[in-house]
């Protein structure tokens, strides 16, 4: 019996036969930019580290509130200090 590559048989009955007719490549190319919406980061981290800083006084500050505005301050945060980084490096560059 002769088997064709890539074909599965059982029991001599062909039951699968992955043949590939051609390949192609891609390439992807990227270059290195400033971060698009650096300026809208920074403004937003600061208003919400203000407005935290403002209702942690007041008698409106409960644990849900800081829950919920710490779960938008913290990826503001990663995102200002990725964008310091890549301008530091970009100037030393």
């Amino acid at each position: 019996m002769k088997l064709l590559a890539g074909s599965i048989t059982v029991s001599g009955n062909l039951i699968l036969n992955t043949a590939v007719s051609g390949v192609s490549a891609c390439s992807i190319s990227t270059g290195i930019y400033y971060p698009e919406y650096g300026a809208i980061i920074t403004v937003s981290l600061i208003l919400l580290l203000s407005f935290k800083e403002v209702l942690s006084a007041s008698s409106q500050w409960s644990r849900d509130l800081n829950g919920s505005l710490n779960t938008a301050i913290l990826p503001l945060l990663v995102s200002f200090f990725g964008i310091v980084v890549f301008k530091v490096l970009a100037t030393l560059a």
